[in-house]
Protein backbone atom coordinates (compact mmCIF):
# COMPACT_ATOMS: atom_id res chain seq x y z
CA UNK A 1 0.00 0.00 0.00
CA UNK A 2 0.91 3.29 -0.68
CA UNK A 3 1.27 6.32 1.28
CA UNK A 4 -2.02 6.38 3.15
CA UNK A 5 -2.49 9.88 4.35
CA UNK A 6 -4.42 10.92 0.57
CA UNK A 7 -7.46 11.79 -0.23
CA UNK A 8 -8.72 8.54 -2.10
CA UNK A 9 -6.72 6.25 1.04
CA UNK A 10 -8.68 8.33 3.59
CA UNK A 11 -11.79 8.07 2.13
CA UNK A 12 -11.76 4.65 1.33
CA UNK A 13 -10.55 3.92 4.80
CA UNK A 14 -13.57 6.18 6.34
CA UNK A 15 -16.09 4.01 4.39
CA UNK A 16 -14.77 0.92 6.06
CA UNK A 17 -14.96 1.96 9.12
CA UNK A 18 -18.44 3.74 8.64
CA UNK A 19 -20.13 0.78 7.22
CA UNK A 20 -18.42 -2.34 8.75
CA UNK A 21 -17.00 -3.32 12.09
CA UNK A 22 -12.83 -3.19 11.75
CA UNK A 23 -11.18 -5.39 13.82
CA UNK A 24 -8.36 -3.97 16.21
CA UNK A 25 -5.73 -5.62 13.66
CA UNK A 26 -6.56 -3.38 11.16
CA UNK A 27 -7.07 -0.64 13.05
CA UNK A 28 -3.87 -0.78 14.48
CA UNK A 29 -1.82 -1.49 10.68
CA UNK A 30 -3.77 1.63 9.34
CA UNK A 31 -2.71 3.62 12.42
CA UNK A 32 0.47 2.91 12.30
CA UNK A 33 1.22 3.25 8.57
CA UNK A 34 -0.60 6.63 8.55
CA UNK A 35 2.09 7.60 11.45
CA UNK A 36 4.94 6.28 9.47
CA UNK A 37 4.11 7.71 6.25
CA UNK A 38 3.36 10.94 7.33
CA UNK A 39 6.52 11.12 10.12
CA UNK A 40 4.44 12.74 12.16
CA UNK A 41 3.41 16.02 10.33
CA UNK A 42 0.01 16.28 9.18
CA UNK A 43 0.17 19.17 6.55
CA UNK A 44 -3.24 19.20 4.60
CA UNK A 45 -6.23 20.50 6.11
CA UNK A 46 -8.66 18.16 4.02
CA UNK A 47 -7.05 14.94 4.52
CA UNK A 48 -7.12 16.14 8.42
CA UNK A 49 -10.88 16.28 7.86
CA UNK A 50 -11.06 12.86 6.75
CA UNK A 51 -8.57 11.67 9.28
CA UNK A 52 -10.60 13.29 12.62
CA UNK A 53 -13.96 11.80 10.73
CA UNK A 54 -12.23 7.86 10.91
CA UNK A 55 -11.08 8.64 14.58
CA UNK A 56 -14.34 9.42 15.42
CA UNK A 57 -15.55 6.25 13.98
CA UNK A 58 -12.91 4.21 15.03
CA UNK A 59 -13.52 5.92 18.64
CA UNK A 60 -16.93 3.88 18.72
CA UNK A 61 -15.39 0.60 18.54
CA UNK A 62 -13.90 -1.48 21.46
CA UNK A 63 -10.10 -0.52 21.03
CA UNK A 64 -7.06 -1.97 22.42
CA UNK A 65 -4.66 0.45 24.84
CA UNK A 66 -2.34 0.45 21.57
CA UNK A 67 -4.74 1.99 19.36
CA UNK A 68 -5.85 4.09 22.19
CA UNK A 69 -1.97 5.16 21.97
CA UNK A 70 -1.69 5.44 18.22
CA UNK A 71 -5.13 7.93 18.40
CA UNK A 72 -3.91 10.21 21.23
CA UNK A 73 -0.49 10.28 19.36
CA UNK A 74 -1.94 11.25 15.81
CA UNK A 75 -4.33 13.99 17.84
CA UNK A 76 -1.42 15.31 19.53
CA UNK A 77 0.78 15.77 16.32
CA UNK A 78 -2.50 17.13 14.43
CA UNK A 79 -2.92 19.80 17.77
CA UNK A 80 0.85 20.82 17.04
CA UNK A 81 0.74 20.86 13.14
CA UNK A 82 -2.06 23.37 14.00
CA UNK A 83 -0.52 25.83 16.34
CA UNK A 84 2.93 25.67 13.85
CA UNK A 85 0.69 26.85 11.14
CA UNK A 86 -0.65 29.18 13.21
CA UNK A 87 2.21 30.40 14.62
CA UNK A 88 3.80 30.57 11.48
CA UNK A 89 1.11 32.68 9.79
CA UNK A 90 1.08 34.98 12.63
CA UNK A 91 5.08 35.49 11.99
CA UNK A 92 4.38 36.25 8.21
CA UNK A 93 1.65 38.86 9.13
CA UNK A 94 3.91 40.60 11.17
CA UNK A 95 7.12 40.59 9.25
CA UNK A 96 4.30 41.87 6.91
CA UNK A 97 3.39 45.00 8.62
CA UNK A 98 3.76 48.23 6.95
CA UNK A 99 7.16 49.57 6.80
CA UNK A 100 7.50 52.95 8.51
CA UNK A 101 9.25 55.39 6.09
CA UNK A 102 11.55 58.36 7.34
CA UNK A 103 9.10 61.20 5.33
CA UNK A 104 6.37 59.66 7.71
CA UNK A 105 7.92 59.20 10.95
CA UNK A 106 6.65 61.59 13.82
CA UNK A 107 9.60 62.01 15.66
CA UNK A 108 7.47 63.12 18.75
CA UNK A 109 5.73 59.64 18.51
CA UNK A 110 8.65 57.38 20.69
CA UNK A 111 6.50 54.07 19.27
CA UNK A 112 7.06 54.91 16.38
CA UNK A 113 10.94 55.96 16.56
CA UNK A 114 11.24 52.73 18.87
CA UNK A 115 9.98 50.84 15.84
CA UNK A 116 11.93 52.46 12.98
CA UNK A 117 14.99 51.94 14.66
CA UNK A 118 14.04 48.34 14.94
CA UNK A 119 13.21 48.11 11.32
CA UNK A 120 16.59 49.86 10.65
CA UNK A 121 19.06 48.31 12.75
CA UNK A 122 19.26 44.12 12.95
CA UNK A 123 22.56 44.07 14.07
CA UNK A 124 25.38 45.99 16.35
CA UNK A 125 29.18 45.91 14.81
CA UNK A 126 30.89 45.98 18.08
CA UNK A 127 34.59 47.53 16.86
CA UNK A 128 36.03 46.75 20.56
CA UNK A 129 33.91 49.67 22.29
CA UNK A 130 31.71 46.70 24.20
CA UNK A 131 31.63 42.99 24.73
CA UNK A 132 29.38 40.51 23.26
CA UNK A 133 27.00 38.70 26.14
CA UNK A 134 28.05 35.03 26.57
CA UNK A 135 25.37 32.25 24.49
CA UNK A 136 22.34 32.17 25.98
CA UNK A 137 22.59 35.19 27.10
CA UNK A 138 21.83 39.29 26.24
CA UNK A 139 23.07 42.43 27.13
CA UNK A 140 21.67 46.06 26.97
CA UNK A 141 24.59 48.02 24.81
CA UNK A 142 24.09 51.86 24.80
CA UNK A 143 24.77 53.21 21.43
CA UNK A 144 24.58 56.85 19.98
CA UNK A 145 23.05 57.24 16.16
CA UNK A 146 22.98 59.97 14.18
CA UNK A 147 22.97 57.97 11.40
CA UNK A 148 19.39 56.58 11.42
CA UNK A 149 17.37 59.42 11.47
CA UNK A 150 19.87 62.27 9.52
CA UNK A 151 20.05 65.58 11.26
CA UNK A 152 18.89 64.27 14.93
CA UNK A 153 20.75 61.99 17.50
CA UNK A 154 19.52 59.40 19.52
CA UNK A 155 20.75 57.50 21.87
CA UNK A 156 19.46 54.15 21.89
CA UNK A 157 19.63 51.14 24.56
CA UNK A 158 19.87 48.39 22.48
CA UNK A 159 18.94 44.63 23.82
CA UNK A 160 21.34 42.08 21.88
CA UNK A 161 22.21 38.52 22.16
CA UNK A 162 25.38 37.04 21.86
CA UNK A 163 25.97 37.53 18.15
CA UNK A 164 25.34 41.11 18.51
CA UNK A 165 22.01 40.85 17.12
CA UNK A 166 19.29 43.68 18.15
CA UNK A 167 16.32 41.52 20.06
CA UNK A 168 14.62 44.89 21.17
CA UNK A 169 15.39 48.38 22.92
CA UNK A 170 15.03 48.97 26.20
CA UNK A 171 12.63 51.82 27.03
CA UNK A 172 12.66 53.89 23.80
CA UNK A 173 15.30 56.68 21.75
CA UNK A 174 16.38 59.45 23.55
CA UNK A 175 16.73 62.71 21.36
CA UNK A 176 19.87 64.38 22.37
CA UNK A 177 19.74 68.21 21.99
CA UNK A 178 22.51 69.59 19.32
CA UNK A 179 24.20 72.72 19.17
CA UNK A 180 21.40 74.71 18.23
CA UNK A 181 19.14 73.39 20.60
CA UNK A 182 22.16 74.45 23.53
CA UNK A 183 22.04 77.90 21.82
CA UNK A 184 18.14 77.95 21.47
CA UNK A 185 17.53 77.09 25.47
CA UNK A 186 20.91 79.80 26.03
CA UNK A 187 19.34 82.33 24.01
CA UNK A 188 16.00 81.91 25.61
CA UNK A 189 17.42 81.98 29.68
CA UNK A 190 19.49 85.29 28.47
CA UNK A 191 15.73 86.93 26.91
CA UNK A 192 14.23 85.54 30.40
CA UNK A 193 16.54 87.23 32.93
CA UNK A 194 16.89 90.62 30.90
Amino acid sequence: MDNIYTKSCLKDFLNKTYFKNLDNKEITDFLSKLITDTNNHFNNNENNYLLMLIITCINKTNLTYQNKMLINEIINTLLLDQLEQKIEYENKEEKNEEKINLENLDLDDKEAVKKYFLQENKHLENHGNFPYPQKGKTSVIISGDNMTIPGVRYTINYIIDYKGDILGIQGYPKKELTQAGYETIYTDLMNSIF
